[in-house]
């Protein structure tokens, strides 16, 4: 029983770090797209990036929130999401 414990536990510390792993390279994709197109973001939190000042991002689990229109929704592909925001610009 013990052995079977401690395989779920090093199982969910395996998982947090791939959380974590993740959640950085999505946030650094959010930062150099900003970068490149000239875009103002801020970090709220490490788990919230605003993006000029209307646009919500949450890198653990995708999601955003349109904080002017109160749109919220999942982000299947975060390039394609961050490509449509300067599209509708």
């Amino acid at each position: 029983m013990n052995e079977t414990n401690e395989m779920w536990k090093q199982y969910r510390a395996d998982m947090q770090d791939r959380k974590a792993e993740r959640r950085e390279k999505r946030i650094e994709t959010i930062k150099s797209f900003c970068k490149k197109h000239n875009i103002d973001y801020k970090e709220l939190t490490e788990y919230q990036i605003r993006i000029n000042n209307e646009i919500d991002i949450f890198p653990t689990y995708p999601k955003y929130h349109n904080i002017v229109t109160g749109k919220r929704g999942n982000i299947r592909n975060l390039r394609n999401f961050l490509d449509s925001l300067i599209k509708t610009e």
